[in-house]
């Protein structure tokens, strides 16, 4: 029993740093609940920008495939491109 007595008043003189640090522990939880889930979380962030790679790579491949065609299209009107 008395070791228990000497733990809580170790504990009570410290109190103020237990505080801030329960204070600090709930602030750091908090922000990175924020930052790994939820709508602006990182993990969406690298979703977009994958999604972003893959659509540059559509919009060249398609820009490519226009400028064949076009060709094709001029050579058959009988034009020069």
């Amino acid at each position: 029993m008395r070791i228990f007595l000497e733990i809580l008043r170790k504990i009570y003189h410290k109190r103020v740093i237990l505080i801030y640090l329960c204070i600090i522990g709930i602030i750091c939880f908090y922000i990175l609940s924020i930052t790994m889930t939820g709508k602006y979380s990182l993990r969406i962030l690298i979703e977009n920008q994958n999604l972003e790679k893959k659509l540059d790579n559509e919009i060249l491949e398609l820009r490519l495939e226009n400028a064949k065609l076009r060709k094709e299209l001029f050579e058959i009107k009988g034009l020069e491109p």
